[in-house]
This record gives C-alpha cells, sequence and structure tokens, in this order.
C-alpha cells in the first residue's frame, strides 16, 4: 500500500471505505469516468458498444497500475 493510500486508511477517510485498495486509483478512475460522461466531454461516445466497454475496460487497468504498491508484485 502506498504512503498516501495508508494514510487514508489510518485517519479512516471516506475514500478508504470505498475500495479496499487502491484507494487514490479508484478515485482518479471515478472521476475520469464522471469526466467523460459528462456532456460535451465524452471523446467516446461515438465508438461502438464493444469498443467503447474495451476502451474503458483499458482505461480502468492502465489507472489502476499506477498504484505503486501492486506494481512489483
Amino acid at each position: 500500500m502506498t504512503i498516501q493510500n495508508c494514510f487514508l486508511y489510518r485517519i479512516n477517510h471516506p475514500l478508504a471505505a470505498l475500495n479496499d485498495s487502491s484507494t487514490l486509483e479508484h478515485h482518479h478512475l471515478n472521476m475520469a469516468l464522471l469526466i467523460l460522461n459528462t456532456d460535451g466531454n465524452n471523446i467516446l461516445e461515438s465508438l461502438p458498444e464493444e469498443d467503447y466497454s474495451r476502451a474503458v475496460f483499458l482505461l480502468k487497468h492502465c489507472v489502476l497500475a499506477t498504484d505503486l504498491a501492486l506494481h512489483f508484485k
């Protein structure tokens, strides 16, 4: 667990209650998806459903891969 994620758990921050690992990374993913689903910001809206799902899948895995605590496992 990274220092920032560990800190959030120790102070019982509300974000820490949402996910049991990669707290900040999940938060960043949720914010990215929120922005993407806002009118005028959805650069993926013209994709076919299968491609859209694949793009969101890749976005999720790329963002969650930034948790350095899991990087070397």
